[in-house]
């Protein structure tokens, strides 16, 4: 998590701490060591006496006191930088999310994802090639800004669940409001996709499948 901090208090010493939040609970061995941290002001100044540490960060799976802090969350957006969304909508789409459990040989299970009851599975072709190639792609994709956008959830680990799509904007009536000619050459992507993993209560073993 990121924060922004406007350094415009008293000189002094100012004293943090912090606590995960588990809300999965799936597994308890991960490091619960509190995060703490000093952040101190230069200048000249008496710095306070320390603090007891406090007894009211809430537990690693308190909920309750995570929506509250999330529900403070506000948009930076300012009269000097505004944030100019579009108000006049003419698509809706219904998107369904889901997870649930596949089984594998020798009674193992993973967790697969799916939009609208697809998975994604990753393509042997590039999706901005195939979009140029006017392809049809088994994956889900979506059309939706200009160009291609992959959408996909923030933990790397749910790729590998299928937690992802991709969203395609057409091209207008304009220069201005279609994608760009491709160039002469365009270097494909040798990057290595996640692959799929099986797992039981104890190990977690990589199986021969990279996509669902």
């Amino acid at each position: 998590m990121d924060i922004l901090i406007s350094a415009n208090q008293s000189l002094s010493h100012y004293y943090m701490a912090a606590r995960h939040f588990d809300h999965v609970a799936q597994n308890e061995n991960y490091d619960k060591t509190n995060v703490t941290a000093i952040l101190q002001y230069r200048g000249n100044y008496t710095p306070p006496s320390y603090p007891s540490f406090p007894t009211t960060l809430p537990g690693y799976r308190d909920t309750f006191a995570a929506f509250l802090f999330t529900n403070r969350f506000r948009s930076l957006a300012s009269e000097d930088h505004p944030v100019n969304v579009p108000l006049n909508i003419s698509t809706r789409m219904f998107i369904t999310a889901d997870i649930k459990s596949i089984m594998f040989p020798d009674n193992l299970t993973n967790l697969a994802s799916s939009l609208n009851n697809i998975s994604w599975a990753n393509p042997s072709i590039d999706v901005l090639l195939a979009y140029y190639s006017s392809l049809r792609l088994a994956s889900p994709v979506m059309e939706a800004c200009l160009g291609v956008w992959f959408w996909h959830c923030h933990l790397d680990e749910h790729l590998t669940w299928g937690m992802s799509t991709v969203f395609i904007v057409k091209n207008g009536g304009s220069p201005e409001t279609s994608i760009r000619d491709p160039p002469p050459y365009m270097p494909p992507c040798e990057a290595q996709f996640p692959r799929l993993r099986e797992s039981d209560d104890s190990t977690r073993k990589e199986n021969k499948l990279n996509m669902i």
